[in-house]
């Protein structure tokens, strides 16, 4: 069974759809768990479509997407755990292609589909995540969907905003830290499964459109704060061993170039506020790391961790020229 976990925060008439989109899956053995985060707009009051499949979880505050999906994931029964985005709209043969492409490979421990914008379906708003040692995360947005060649294509993680994942892989590596509120929960969720061993599966015929960015507007004070101060939680916390120390001058120089960005947008004080948020917390980034090492060293081991998180990163300069060609894409 698959348990749908949907987080709601206002979202009116997108939750509508995206809760229609499940209601038509042809894959008919699954749950829906929504957990609405306080929503003041009555986007809560859905109409339940099977009241022995539907479960609604209110909660009086807005809690985050990660500590959300927390508490939809304490509640799952299904062997497999589908995140989806209350602005996402599935294809009826989603779950269907997803479980298929996540069955045929055992060392998977996660599906990521061909998620596409709403507003230009031809392009790619996320196909999994690519991770680069220095810190960054690529999603390939922007691209044709043409551009990818599904024989090749391998994505490092899932994007959480339409994913497949095995219960029992979550069940050994936890799902988010609460403490991230949302953005890049994914990808340090998809850094410990890596560490596990465990690899990312890509359903290309599995596809969804995403309106994207509908909860917390893309180069807000909200958005450039949590992406600044959580890419440093992953890469503090997840880069175990020496990596983290490895690969600090690359991070160093990458982190340089998103502060000019974030200059650029007139978002220098969340920028600043963002890394003095770490500071303050070093004392948790620390007890996590240490929490980590202990699990991995009674699960193969730091060293075999560390070698099969290399394996799957892309190499940390990549990332500019990805970068440079997501713009040209955006600008053309």
């Amino acid at each position: 069974m698959v348990s749908f976990l949907v987080v709601n925060y206002n979202g009116g008439a997108m939750l509508a759809e995206c809760l229609e989109s499940i209601r038509r899956q042809t894959y008919l053995k699954y749950e829906v768990i929504v957990v609405d985060n306080g929503s003041t707009d009555g986007s809560w009051d859905m109409p339940c479509f099977d009241a022995t499949r539907w479960r609604l979880v209110r909660l009086d505050r807005n809690s985050g997407f990660s500590p959300a999906n927390n508490t939809a994931f304490s509640e799952s029964q299904g062997e497999f755990i589908a995140l989806i985005n209350n602005d996402v709209v599935l294809a009826p043969d989603w779950t269907t292609n997803m479980v298929k492409a996540l069955t045929a490979d055992p060392q998977a421990g996660s599906a990521a589909c061909l998620l596409l914008q709403r507003h230009q379906p031809d392009r790619i708003d996320s196909a999994g995540c690519a991770y680069y040692p220095c810190g960054a995360v690529t999603v390939w947005s922007n691209h044709p969907k043409t551009d990818l060649d599904p024989a090749s294509h391998r994505p490092f993680g899932a994007v959480a905003s339409a994913a497949l994942y095995r219960k029992d892989a979550l069940e050994r590596t936890g799902l988010f830290h609460d403490r991230y509120f949302a953005y890049y929960e994914d990808t340090d969720l998809a850094i410990r499964l890596a560490l596990y061993g465990y690899t990312c599966a890509f359903a290309h015929d599995a596809i969804a459109v995403h309106h994207g960015s509908a909860t917390g507007r893309r180069h807000s004070p909200f958005h450039v704060y949590h992406l600044r101060r959580n890419i440093e939680y992953l890469y503090w916390v997840d880069m175990v061993g020496s990596l983290a120390f490895r690969y600090l001058l690359p991070h160093l120089l990458y982190e340089c170039v998103a502060f000019a960005g974030a200059t650029m947008w007139g978002q220098t004080l969340p920028f600043l506020k963002a890394k003095a948020s770490v500071v303050r917390d070093l004392r948790w980034i620390l007890q996590e790391r240490q929490n980590l090492r202990c699990r991995l060293s009674s699960s193969g081991g730091v060293r075999e961790a560390k070698r099969r998180l290399r394996a799957c990163m892309a190499p940390w300069w990549h990332v500019f020229t990805v970068r440079w060609t997501e713009r040209r894409r955006v600008s053309v």
